[in-house]
């Protein structure tokens, strides 16, 4: 191993690189089963305010811009 890679594989970015990819992993999971949820439900919209209350909760915001937990 030279001393690039051994200056590397010390670095304090890895384990910070490594939570970001979880992270990321975590967040595209979490987005498809929104996505695979969002095409169970009823394609019927009987007025476009339900459809947008709907879409905004899919994605984790209320009509008010504040977001759900």
């Amino acid at each position: 191993m030279n001393a690039m890679e051994q200056t590397l594989r010390s670095s304090p970015l890895i384990p910070m690189i490594e939570k970001l990819g979880v992270s990321l992993c975590v967040a595209v999971q979490g987005a498809v089963f929104k996505v695979a949820k969002a095409r169970r439900r009823p394609r019927t919209v009987r007025n476009f305010e339900a459809l947008d209350d709907r879409v905004l909760r899919d994605i984790g915001f209320t009509r008010n811009g504040g977001r759900l937990h």
